[in-house]
């Protein structure tokens, strides 16, 4: 392995021994040579392991991290410490690339000199692929609101990022998280990011129906239940910006309102209502923050639940079909 490289691939690995391959033949079948593959296997009980230790052992550009197992987001984590690419990205094992993913991503990068470059993606689902395009605006603090929006996809495959931007200033994936680890860690690297560049074309296939073993992202209130997490990392995180804390407070109203849809008894609910105190008023305090946000959060305030989920429900209907 070299000291340095231009890209650090990063691939948490657990039970992934049916389609691992498919993901790294596509990462070694990539126009841009100057990359590492880090693949991390975070203590899978399969052949996982096997497996990347033999295309380690065939291509010097692949090292493996052998751990015992600690989800996902020390996974991710363990990649960054071991990684020493100038960019990084991270890969899902069931998933693939285009082969010129990496040539566009680092191109675009070098060519502004940001910190961070974003490209579309493919969802793959029940055999059919769906172009999802992204409008990246330039500006890192739009796309952190777009991101507490959840109108920017948070993953970490599609965005590659400056190294620096986690080490320079302590970035790290928390280590308590199955999921939404990403929705924790990504707005705050765009916070510390001086440029973003956005790649019009997708070149990452985001595969949902092929791994039996991957954490499901339904809403439900154990799942809500976690998001707290995001939120008190991001409330802490932004705490300094008035605008953006009050994207982060509509967020935690958003999650307020699955809360309270998914309780299924009344201990459940009285249990949602003890997570969300009445602190609304921040939101109006915020010029920024839309008028929808401010007549949602009200809503919340007021118990009206139903009908303030019933205008999210509206808006990312108009959302999805104004992004295809």
């Amino acid at each position: 392995m070299k000291d340095t490289t231009s890209v650090s691939v990063i691939i948490p690995v657990y039970k992934a021994e049916q389609y691992i391959h498919h993901c790294l033949d596509s990462l070694l079948a990539q126009t841009f040579k100057d990359f590492e593959i880090i693949l991390i296997d975070d203590g899978s009980p399969d052949k996982s392991g096997e497996i990347c230790d033999s295309y380690a052992a065939a291509d010097n550009r692949i090292k493996v991290i052998h751990k015992k197992n600690g989800g996902v987001s020390s996974a991710r984590q363990c990649g960054i410490d071991h990684a020493v690419g100038e960019y990084t990205i991270h890969v899902d094992p069931d998933d693939w690339t285009e082969p010129d993913m990496l040539e566009a991503l680092y191109s675009a990068a070098v060519a502004k000199n940001a910190d961070i470059a974003v490209c579309d993606y493919f969802e793959d689902y029940h055999g059919k692929s769906r172009y999802r395009k992204l409008h990246v605006p330039d500006n890192p603090d739009s796309c952190i609101r777009m991101l507490l929006d959840e109108t920017l996809h948070s993953a970490c495959w599609n965005k590659l990022i400056r190294r620096r931007l986690y080490t320079d200033y302590n970035v790290r994936f928390p280590q308590d998280m199955s999921m939404w680890e990403d929705m924790a860690t990504i707005p705050r690297l765009f916070a510390h990011a001086g440029t973003v560049t956005y790649v019009p074309k997708a070149l990452y296939h985001y595969t949902r129906d092929i791994n039996p073993n991957a954490i499901s992202r339904d809403i439900t209130f154990d799942n809500c239940l976690l998001r707290e997490k995001v939120i008190d990392i991001l409330m802490e995180s932004f705490n300094g910006s008035p605008t953006l804390s009050g994207y982060v407070l509509f967020l935690k109203f958003k999650i307020r309102v699955a809360l309270i849809q998914c309780s299924s008894d009344t201990s459940r609910l009285k249990e949602a209502l003890r997570h969300y105190p009445e602190s609304d008023a921040v939101l109006w305090k915020h010029p920024e923050v839309s008028s929808f946000s401010k007549l949602t959060a009200w809503l919340c305030h007021y118990g009206m639940l139903s009908t303030a989920m019933l205008m999210l429900k509206i808006r990312n209907v108009f959302k999805t079909l104004k992004n295809n």
